[in-house]
Parts: C-alpha cells; structure tokens; sequence
C-alpha cells in the first residue's frame, strides 16, 4: 500500500482526448489500482506494537486529562492542535525524555512535539540522534514504523484511537508476544480499513463498467483489442464478472505499458486474479446488501459481506 500509485496506462497527459472512455471515471480506476494488492500480506504487527509504545505518553495524558476534566471524555488527539493546556502538561511530564530541571516548554513546542511522534513516531531525542547518524552514515536509517501504520492511523477519530490504545495498553502482558500481536484490536481493525480501501477501488471499477454499458459494441470490440480481454482467463468460480464489460474493466484495470510513454500494453494476470476476486466479491456482497436494503444500501452493510467473501 505503500508503493508509489501506478497508473493506468491508456490516459496520456499529452494527449488526453484520445480515449472513448470516460477520463474522470478512467482515471479514478487509475488511482486506486494498486489497493488491489493490499491483503497479500498481512498488515504489519511489530510496526502496529512500536508506533503504540512510542504514543504510550498520549495515551496516559489523555487519561489524565479525561479524569481531571468534567467530561471525562478520552481521546487522542491526531495532533496537538487545540489541546487542553492539561493534556499538553500532562504529555510534556509523562514522556520518556521528560527533564525537570529544564524549564517547562511553551505550548507551541509541546504542540510541536505531538505532531512529530504522530508522524514519525519519535521524540525530539530520539529524532535528533537519527539525524545525526544519518548525517554520519550518509544513509537514511530504516524506519521502525510502517508508512501504512501512519496512514491507517490518521484515519482513526481521536476516540476511537485511544480505545484501540486503550485495548493494547490493558491486554495481558503475561502472553506470548505472537499471541498478543494476533489479538491486537489495531491490528484488526487496520484490516477492515484495507478492506474499505479495497471496496472503494472496486466500487471504482462498478461505476467504470456502468460506463461501458453504454459503450457500442464497435467501441466494447476496440477496447477488447487494446486491453487483451481475449487473453483473461474466465475464472469459473467468480460468476458475476463472466459479462462482457465486466471483463473489459478488469482488464482495464489490470495492464501495463510495454515501454515508457508507449501505446502498447500487457495484461498482468497476477493483478488480473486479484482484481477479478475483489470485484467479484464486491458485486456479490452489494448484491446482497441491495436485496436486503433496497437501492443505495449503506456502504458500512456491503463492506461486512465483502470482508468475508475477499
């Protein structure tokens, strides 16, 4: 997921107008395709546990900001923007390099502070020995959290964040570190939010197919020939993707350029399986969510079904 997005080739900067698909709708296909891929592995569990230990300081000033506040709301916050001067002091005395006989930081660095464990998931200390070592080394240092586990991250709502913290920072301690790992509500929750992301490339490629409909058959043949539809295998199993359009989609979404800037293409049939499965899957599960709900079901009902069925 982390990989720079790919586009679909067929859509040329310099010549935009050259296609008898829709561009908008083309291009929105483009942008997602590579979520396809993103439940070959799981996600990441050691990235999840070390970006959790690093925010551990968040975590208990927002206890100790609910529990002296009379909401009693907890939270944690994305940033330090618009804390409560009690979170912020609460941060500021919990963190690992806190040093008391340094004078209290202002606000805006402590603000500072939080933005930078939220995106890199190290403190100022930490941070400035990095930069040392790779000025030293001359060489980026590796990572230790996932750029995926950030992003997954900044797509939670600061309750929903602390309660996941909250789930990890509670669980026993006396189990073994893989049975803990496997258990982490982070970590589940991280998958269905891959699935969302899923869904969304291909309900991206339902609204191209709608479009194709509406394609004449001389075009539906042109696009046959340019995206190798007669080269997709007919997957058997997967019997709402057998239509025509349907296959040209997939198809669609699933070749690459011979050649840099080059109008000739081949179809990557690993990206083929993974895109045929998903939309299958995707059009199973809106199936059912249609017949239970009407038109327009909610997405939250259709992504429940297309979890199993991926």
């Amino acid at each position: 997921m982390t990989s720079k997005t790919r586009r679909i080739p067929g859509i040329s900067p310099y010549n935009p107008h050259s296609s008898i698909l829709s561009r908008s709708i083309y291009r929105n296909v483009a942008d997602k395709r590579d979520r396809f891929h993103n439940d070959e592995n799981p996600p990441d569990a050691g990235s999840a546990v070390e970006f959790l230990d690093r925010i551990e300081p968040l975590y208990d000033a927002g206890r100790y900001s609910a529990a002296m506040s009379k909401s009693g709301r907890t939270a944690l916050p994305g940033s330090g923007q618009k804390m409560s001067r009690n979170y912020l002091f609460w941060f500021q005395l919990l963190r690992s390099d806190f040093d008391s006989t340094v004078s209290p930081r202002s606000a805006d660095q402590v603000t500072e502070h939080i933005a930078g464990v939220m995106r890199d998931g190290m403190l100022p200390n930490e941070r400035r020995i990095v930069d040392m070592l790779e000025q030293r080394l001359d060489e980026r240092i590796p990572r230790p959290i996932s750029d995926e586990t950030f992003q997954f991250n900044k797509t939670l709502k600061a309750t929903e964040r602390y309660r996941l913290a909250d789930q990890y920072f509670t669980a026993d301690r006396t189990l073994p570190a893989a049975k803990r790992r496997a258990s982490m509500s982070f970590v589940k929750r991280q998958i269905v939010w891959r699935g969302s992301q899923s869904l969304n490339a291909s309900q991206a490629l339902y609204f191209l197919e709608l479009d194709l409909h509406r394609k004449s058959p001389i075009d539906l043949r042109k696009l046959e020939v340019r995206y190798h539809a007669d080269c997709l295998p007919q997957y058997d199993v997967l019997p709402l993707i057998a239509s025509r359009t349907a296959r040209i989609a997939i198809c669609i979404a699933s070749v690459e350029s011979v050649a840099k800037r080059s109008s000739l293409y081949r179809l990557d049939l690993v990206q083929a399986a993974l895109v045929a499965r998903k939309y299958n899957a995707f059009l199973a599960a809106q199936k059912t969510a249609i017949a239970r709900k009407g038109r327009n079901p909610p997405k939250h009902l259709i992504l429940k079904d297309y979890m199993r069925l991926i």
